[in-house]
């Protein structure tokens, strides 16, 4: 009876030895599984991460080359009282003036000063009439006085609000826009004295002084 026991007992610790090194092994099988799965999970998840980030670049690409011309197209849709709108500017001034002020006409004088300029730099500005009492027609009249040959948006039309980086606000103002409608400078007639600055053009050069001014600062006779 003694020795069925032992015999017993040692019997079971066989088997019992055999098991658990059996079920580990198969633990670890279990584990290596994951591991693979959990590995092609995670090329996948960047399989289709890339792929995302290929179309998001196709579509800015897409969207930016749209963009690039925004005020371009905006400006094919003004309606002017005079003038022409280029629409193959490289930049544009939003200009609100107005001639009921001393400043205001000041503003229109020196636009025209600049006029070469602002050709030279691909910058075309575009007129608004900002005085309230002053229709199109007399305002027509009075760029004519003044000698301002700059195209100048109906006050009827309603586009101007549509125009990318266009704000109406007080006149005089005067806003600088590139061809994507960011404002590359904004405030009042001071704008016009530092213009090129702000659209990387060389600085504009001083007119020579005309003939008469010459003759007229001769050097005294001597005694």
């Amino acid at each position: 009876m003694k020795h069925s026991f032992l015999y017993l007992s040692l019997l079971l610790g066989i088997l019992c030895w055999g098991t658990v090194p059996t079920q580990a092994k198969s633990e670890k099988k279990m584990t290596a599984a994951e591991k693979r799965e959990q590995r092609k999970k995670e090329r996948e998840a960047r399989k289709k991460g890339k792929e995302e980030k290929e179309d998001g670049d196709k579509k800015d690409k897409k969207d930016e080359k749209v963009d690039k011309k925004a005020v371009n197209n905006a400006v094919k849709k003004l309606k002017t009282v005079c003038g022409r709108i280029k629409a193959n500017g490289k930049y544009y001034m939003y200009v609100q003036y107005t001639v009921m002020t001393e400043d205001g006409e000041a503003m229109l004088q020196k636009l025209q000063e600049e006029e070469r300029n602002f050709k030279m730099a691909k910058l075309y500005p575009i007129l608004f009439n900002g005085d309230a009492d002053i229709g199109d027609e007399e305002a027509e009249k009075t760029l004519k006085k003044n000698k301002v040959k700059y195209p100048m948006v109906k006050k009827t039309d309603k586009l101007p609000e549509q125009l990318p980086g266009y704000t109406p606000g007080s006149a005089p103002k005067i806003t600088i826009v590139d061809t994507t409608g960011k404002v590359l400078a904004n405030g009042g007639a001071e704008i016009l004295d530092s213009w090129s600055t702000a659209v990387g053009a060389k600085a504009t050069k001083k007119e020579a002084k005309p003939a008469e001014d010459a003759e007229t600062e001769e050097e005294p006779e001597e005694e």
